[in-house]
């Protein structure tokens, strides 16, 4: 394997790139470089308190908006502290720590949540990878067979339904 640097933005802990043996891993929109301060489409985004539309906050919650720090100097691991913001419909308080390795096999990431809440709080989390391929005509997806999604679009919005 040849592995490459990792590229991040600060502005949500934003992984936008690895590559493997010369090949990106993942899509970024080459209008990256237009909105330093806002999150880039593309590579793989941390959304937290809420993933979508699951809650009454902000679309894929409040730290994707916000700028992270390097952990001790560490150009892979960032972290960030999002206190009460009753306005966006978030009571808690926690910090989130999220980093990512290539190993010989591809990338390994990890996403920690702390809380500093007297008490639990609900909440949702996501980390989509926004996968680069060279022909969306011949992709295929494979090892979903039993597995359950939701339907955003579906009129009646089931919760899950089985994989087709």
């Amino acid at each position: 394997m040849t592995a490459y640097p990792l590229q991040w933005h600060s502005v949500g802990a934003h992984l936008l790139q690895c590559a493997l043996n010369g090949a990106a891993l993942f899509y970024c929109s080459p209008r990256i470089a237009a909105f330093p301060d806002r999150p880039p489409r593309g590579g793989v985004p941390v959304m937290f308190p809420q993933f979508a539309e699951r809650g009454p906050g902000p679309k894929h919650g409040l730290v994707r908006m916000l700028e992270w720090t390097a952990v001790n100097g560490d150009a892979d691991t960032f972290t960030v502290e999002v206190a009460a913001q009753a306005e966006r419909h978030w009571l808690g308080h926690a910090r989130l720590t999220v980093s990512a390795r290539q190993t010989a096999n591809g990338l390994t990431q990890t996403l920690t949540v702390d809380n500093f809440c007297a008490a639990a709080f609900v909440f949702t989390v996501g980390r989509l990878p926004y996968c680069a391929v060279s022909d969306v005509a011949a992709l295929a997806i494979e090892g979903l067979d039993g597995g359950a999604f939701d339907d955003r679009y579906a009129s009646t919005h089931p919760a899950s339904q089985p994989f087709l």
